[in-house]
Formats: C-alpha cells, sequence, structure tokens
C-alpha cells in the first residue's frame, strides 16, 4: 500500500482570525511566544484572569508539536513513573502525577464547550508489554504507578484488546482523546473572548530590557511586556543551557482506514521502541473511523534509515490490524529531559521576567497545561503549584548538562539558525 504524497497531520489546523501586530500596543502584561497548547493555555488563563496578553506565532496555532502528536490525553505516560521516582524520587512521582491529573480535568471540561469540534473521547489507556521481556518493566510501572497515586490495574493479554499476542498491560480508564489542533482552535477562541489578542505570520527575533520592561522584537515591529512567556519548544533563549539539558527526540504517525475491527482504547508499549495505538474520527467519512499507528522515533540527527522506510514500517504494523489504507502521515519532535520532568519557569541566567516551557519528554498534552498553570500562576502572583520546584529549570548539574550536549551534537548546526541564536536577551 502506497503512502499519502505529502506529510499532512491528520488534526484540524486552528481557523483563527489573525489581528494585526500594532507597533503602538502594550505594554501588555505578558508577551507569549508561540502558539501551541502550552501558549495558548497560558494565554487563556492570564485573560481570563483580567490580564492584557498578545500571543505572538511565526506560523500557525498548532505548527510545532501539538498540531503533529497523536492528542492522547491521559495521565498514563508509557513508564515514565519508574523513571521519575528512580532519577528524582517518589515525591517527584506523586506530583507529576497530581500535575497530569489536573490538567487532564481542566482539558476534559474545557473540551466539553465544543465537543463536536474537539472530537473529546473517552478512552482507558494502556501501556502494553508487548513481548515477554517486557513484563518487568509492566510490573514496575503498576507498582510506581500506584506509588505516585494512580488507579491502575494489571490487566492479562487477553484484556489489552489488541488483536495480536501481547504479555498484559498497565490498565488506567477515565483518559481521553481529541483533535488537538481542534482543541488549540477553541482554546484561542477562549483566549480571545477574555480579551487576548493572537497574531500568527510574526517571528520573535530578540528580546532586550528597556525601562524596566522586556521589549521583543519582531519581524513587524516591537512588542513591550512586563513578562516574556517563550512557548516555542526548543531551541531557544540558550542562555538558560536549556539546548543541552534536554535530548531531541522525532517520532512519526500514520492514520488509515481499516478493513477488519478496530482497537477500543489508546495503547503504547513499554518497549525501548515503542509504538502507538489510537482511532479517531474521520474528517472526511461522516461516522467513520481511523486508525492512528505511532512510533519509529529517534534522536533527531540519528535517522538510521530514510524517513519513508520508517512511514511504511508502521503501515506494516498498521496491517497487523486488518487490511489498512493510509490516509494520513506526519512527524514530530519533541525533548526529553534526563528525569522526565519537564522544565518550566524562569533561570538565573536569563531576565527575571523571561519565562520558558519545554521538555515534555512526547506527553505535552497534559504536561503543557500544567506547566501553563506554573507560568500564569507566577505571573499573576498566585501561590505556586506543588510541582512546580521539580520542574525549575535550573535543577540540572553540569555533569548531565555536558552529555545532553553531546547528545544533540548533531542536531546543532540545524538549529543554529533559529531560535538558538535569534532569539537571545540583551542587557
Amino acid at each position: 500500500m502506497s503512502l499519502p504524497p505529502r506529510r499532512t497531520t491528520l488534526w484540524k489546523q486552528p481557523d483563527l482570525t489573525h489581528s494585526v501586530l500594532d507597533d503602538q500596543a502594550g505594554p501588555f502584561d505578558a508577551v507569549v511566544i508561540g502558539a501551541g497548547i502550552v501558549g495558548l493555555t497560558t494565554a487563556a488563563l492570564l485573560a481570563e484572569d483580567g490580564a492584557r496578553v498578545v500571543v505572538l506565532e511565526d506560523r500557525y496555532a498548532g505548527a510545532g508539536t501539538t498540531g503533529f502528536s497523536t492528542a492522547k490525553v491521559t495521565v498514563l505516560h508509557g513508564v515514565r513513573y519508574q523513571k521519575i521516582t528512580q532519577r528524582a524520587g517518589a515525591e517527584a512521582a506523586a506530583n507529576y502525577a497530581r500535575a497530569n491529573n489536573e490538567a487532564l480535568d481542566w482539558i476534559r471540561a474545557r473540551a466539553a464547550a465544543d465537543p463536536e469540534l474537539t472530537r473529546w473521547e473517552e478512552q482507558a489507556a494502556f501501556t502494553v508489554a508487548a513481548e515477554d521481556d517486557e513484563r518487568q518493566t509492566v510490573d514496575d510501572e503498576v507498582e510506581a504507578a500506584r506509588a505516585a497515586g494512580l488507579p491502575v490495574e494489571a490487566v492479562g493479554g487477553d484484556a489489552v484488546g489488541l488483536p495480536f499476542p501481547t504479555s498484559g498491560a498497565v490498565r488506567l480508564g477515565g483518559q481521553g482523546q481529541f483533535d488537538s489542533g481542534a482543541f488549540l482552535e477553541l482554546l484561542a477562541r477562549q483566549a480571545t473572548d477574555a480579551g487576548a489578542v493572537i497574531v500568527t505570520g510574526v517571528r520573535a527575533t530578540g528580546v532586550e530590557r528597556r525601562d524596566g520592561k522586556s521589549v521583543v522584537q519582531t519581524s513587524r515591529g516591537t512588542v513591550t511586556g512586563s513578562w516574556v512567556v517563550v512557548a516555542t519548544g526548543l531551541p531557544f533563549l540558550d542562555r538558560a543551557a536549556l539546548f543541552a539539558r534536554a535530548e531531541a527526540k522525532t517520532s512519526y504517525a500514520v492514520a488509515g482506514r481499516l478493513d477488519g475491527d478496530l482497537p477500543e482504547g489508546m495503547h503504547l508499549s513499554a518497549g525501548a521502541s515503542p509504538w502507538s495505538v489510537r482511532t479517531a474520527q474521520d474528517p472526511d467519512r461522516d461516522g467513520g473511523r481511523l486508525l492512528v499507528v505511532g512510533g519509529g522515533g529517534h534522536k533527531t540527527g540519528h535517522l538510521g534509515s530514510s524517513t519513508v522506510e520508517r512511514y511504511e514500517r508502521l503501515v506494516a504494523f498498521g496491517g497487523r490490524f486488518g487490511a489498512f489504507e493510509p490516509t494520513h502521515r506526519w512527524g514530530a519532535e519533541d525533548f526529553v529531559a534526563p528525569d522526565g520532568l519537564p522544565y518550566v519557569g524562569g533561570s538565573k541566567l536569563l531576565p527575571a521576567d523571561v519565562l520558558v516551557a519545554t521538555g515534555f519528554g512526547k506527553w505535552g498534552i497534559t504536561t503543557g497545561v500544567a506547566s501553563a498553570k506554573v507560568l500564569a500562576a507566577r505571573i499573576g502572583g498566585a501561590a505556586a503549584q506543588p510541582w512546580a520546584p521539580d520542574w525549575d529549570v535550573g535543577r540540572v548539574g553540569a555533569r548531565q548538562v555536558g552529555t545532553l550536549a553531546r547528545l544533540n551534537g548533531d542536531v546543532a548546526a540545524r538549529l543554529a539558525g533559529g531560535w538558538l541564536g535569534a532569539l537571545k536577551p540583551k542587557g
């Protein structure tokens, strides 16, 4: 079966009213750079609290990782809880669970404002032992997730709901899936209804201090704000050494029609090269459903085989469910911190009024919302969330920074012309 000819995400490209950047506008309480889930959630929270907010987006809302994810909304993040427990401690794992639970509830409530648009669906999530040698990892995740406060259960292979043998899974009910691009459209609408200004097609090129405020230089003029939130993923603001603290990963997805029974639930395998499975509504056929399979991940800059070959392997994997006709294919890049926790907040290496969020480790839907809550609380002067200290930008030691700098050396040249070099605070 041939691949779709173009890289096209299954999710909706948000339909936004384009505002014009007025060089005389402002000063704003907050200038948010990036219109993904972190930027738009931050903008909505702040605007609804009465703040004057502008969002600057180089391309369109969802043009980054959010619009090219598999759009699972879950607190069960593969085998993340055992990793966090081992590297950051049991309390950090419990705080991570709480953060993502609160984000899940927040997203569910927001999506309910327009379920037809967002295509919200309740689903159970599974982390699957695809092979016998992954069973111990799954058992360890059950233990770690329960210790973190999650009501997970261990299930046998016959309860996983896949058409091929497995060795069991971790199961967590009450999770969800949606159209991430459509959700961004809804978030943008809610933010602008509350008074936020969203400007697309404008690129931030620098930040400097002037008269006690930050002035963001853009391709269309300057914007002044009391706070600046950089919500673009990486690379950006390299004075904070974030590029050296998070490893770049690329992964892929294929959606298609299936001549066979679609599985129930959202699945992710527990192995070193995981695959992902969910279903979605077919945008081109009323009442139709698509199978969405993901995987083929690798360190950015370490492709190994061609991108086409990775998509073809996903199509072959989709064939394990029945005759699979691919309709969409896409990929995304994300960044993974050594301890499995995001980087959120300010840094001693940055101006005090510049905040960042990154390192979501392929789980940026819920962790992105939880990060936005940290940013909005900081800007609004509210009490910090319990997970904020664990996610602090400055927590990584020099040895880890050096290791990750070497890991990311392969992508440095490609990124040097982008945010890494373009957005450096002056003064």
